[in-house]
């Protein structure tokens, strides 16, 4: 569904009475509406549960890559994930899972110049532009397919549209309303009525970002101790 950020702006100033039914705002409280309700997106980018979706994309790794970025000026041009959930690689007709671990895990691996199929990554969520590393480097080009989390698309301006489900327009024009009231001098009206039309639609949105595939990461498990070979 397409929604221009002029809408909920206009509606947040009615809920706060700052605006009457059927009345205009100014164009200074649509350019500072605009500045809120973009911090107000980066700040729900931030809590994973309410992002929408994840995005699956596939790049292309040259040969000899044991590490690349991504982001708007990273190796990869592409928005800046803010977690990798699921990874796989493709070499020729086959794809291989790839398991995702964690800084620690990576860090125990001690080959990492060493070439062949990297079938584990780490993600350092790193700005402007995010890290993955391999367990290997690559002994040829590959194919890598992702699904990740990334940032809730933000408001260019005021009239373009950007597509939102449908369930966000309700929330944001209440938490909007909330997050600008005290600016505009409108804190005390600010009613429970607004309060729970925020936190239930927010709810909202929260519960249907439960679909979103879990996060995959090998965490190591530590086996009995071999008197024999003194390892675990």
């Amino acid at each position: 569904m397409g929604i221009a950020a002029n809408t909920i702006i206009k509606a947040a100033l009615r809920r706060l009475v700052v605006v009457p039914s059927g009345g205009t705002p100014t164009t200074n409280q649509y350019t500072d509406g605009l500045e809120v309700l973009n911090d107000l997106l980066k700040s729900w980018s931030a809590d994973l549960s309410l992002v929408y979706e994840d995005t699956e994309e596939t790049l292309t790794i040259p040969s000899a890559t044991q590490s690349f970025t991504m982001g708007a000026t990273g190796d990869q041009v592409t928005t800046r994930p803010l977690e990798i959930r699921v990874a796989s690689i493709i070499d020729g007709n086959i794809e291989y899972p790839m398991r995702i671990v964690d800084q620690k895990t990576y860090q125990s691996f001690s080959n990492k110049s060493s070439i062949g199929i990297p079938l584990r990554l780490y993600y350092r969520n790193t700005y402007p532009n995010g890290t993955v590393y391999f367990e290997y480097t690559t002994n040829t080009q590959y194919t890598l397919r992702l699904q990740s989390i990334k940032q809730l698309t933000r408001f260019a301006d005021g009239t373009t549209e950007i597509d939102l489900p449908e369930h966000y327009e309700r929330a944001l024009k209440a938490n909007l309303a909330i997050e600008w009231a005290d600016e505009l001098g409108a804190g005390k009206r600010v009613t429970p009525a607004l309060i729970k039309a925020a936190e239930e639609s927010k709810k909202i949105i929260i519960g249907l970002a439960t679909d979103i595939v879990p996060s995959r990461t090998d965490i190591p498990s530590q086996g009995r101790y071999n008197i024999n070979s003194d390892s675990y």
